[in-house]
């Protein structure tokens, strides 16, 4: 039986060319976002890299995670008594092109078929439910994913939560779960990257930071008329409504202030308040200006260009002309 798979190797290519071999499929880090599972990603961020307009996202816990992958997969191969083999390749489904998987690692001699390894660092927010034997959603969309691609009956699954403790996983391969995965999968890739067009936007930060990449800088003579101007008019309610709340926020928090005078802590019977005095530092740039009038500090100063969004209601009639934050 052919492999449903095959392989592009990944020995000897750079970051820049394996994020560019990435982006001509889906890979297992993106099925959690596209099912609208991931507290990380958006579909619409994961659109916008496909397309290639996302750079090259990278944080300290992601550098964390790769530097420590192979620790996660010695504490997983002491653990289970696995053998584990990096196979530098990037596995594509032959049935779904654009399905691709970049596994940590492979399990070898363990019987027959494919079997495989997904290691995760992670902080000790989710201590409780990795020992009730529980874990994030989002590494289940990644290892079905896997199986997926590669035939597998099961997955593998080690998380490391730093300084306390290693856990493991292992993950059955669930047909139904597959299924849906591949439709939503399918019907993305098909429906919005091979096309060009953009998915539905959402409220999280990945889709407003991805929405700064796709469209950096406006054209001054630029307009559009609204093709649904309800949006508008609900946006407007809204930041009245957050305007009127915050406003009633602060009356209250400064009559609790009063009631508090110099006391730093307020208690009640369900809700306590407190006030404390903390120190903070800020550098002054105008103040060393003036002592040293002979610096240029204009070399220190960053220069970023961004798009402001404002909100504008004008009600000619009424000779009305707002406008909100």
């Amino acid at each position: 039986m052919s492999k449903l798979y095959t392989q592009v190797s990944t020995r000897g290519m750079s970051r820049e060319q394996w994020l560019e071999e990435r982006r001509k499929g889906i890979g297992g880090s993106d099925a959690a976002a596209i099912l609208g599972v991931s507290p990380y990603k958006s579909a619409y961020s994961i659109w916008a890299d496909k397309m290639g307009y996302g750079q090259d996202e990278d944080n300290e816990a992601m550098r964390q995670g790769r530097d420590l992958e192979q620790y996660v997969v010695r504490r997983y191969a002491e653990k289970s008594g696995h053998n584990v083999v990096r196979m530098n390749a990037i596995l594509v489904s032959r049935e779904f092109p654009w399905m691709r998987a970049n596994i940590d690692r492979r399990i070898i001699g363990q019987g027959e078929g494919f079997l495989g390894l997904e290691c995760k660092t992670s902080k000790d927010v989710f201590l409780n439910k990795f020992k009730n034997g529980e874990y994030p959603i989002e590494y289940y969309a990644q290892c079905m994913h896997y199986m997926a691609v590669t035939g597998a009956e099961r997955w593998y699954l080690a998380v490391v939560v730093y300084g306390t403790e290693v856990f493991t996983f292992e993950i059955k391969r669930d047909e139904e779960d597959i299924k849906r995965l591949i439709e939503a999968e399918e019907a993305f890739w098909k429906g919005y990257v091979a096309t060009g067009v953009q998915p539905p936007t959402d409220g999280s930060k990945s889709t407003s930071e991805a929405l700064k990449q796709v469209y950096p800088v406006g054209i001054a003579s630029g307009l559009k008329t609204a093709a649904d101007e309800s949006r508008l008019e609900q946006l407007w309610r809204i930041k009245t409504d957050i305007k009127k709340l915050e406003g009633r926020e602060k009356e209250l928090e400064n009559a609790i202030k009063a009631e508090m005078g110099e006391a730093e802590l307020l208690t009640g019977i369900e809700y306590s308040a407190s006030w404390k005095t903390q120190a903070r530092k800020t550098f002054d740039s105008i103040a060393l200006q003036k002592a040293y009038p002979e610096l240029n500090l204009d070399t220190y100063y960053k220069t970023t260009a961004v798009r402001v969004f404002k909100l504008n209601y004008e009600a000619i009639d009424a000779g009305i002309n707002e406008e909100a934050a």
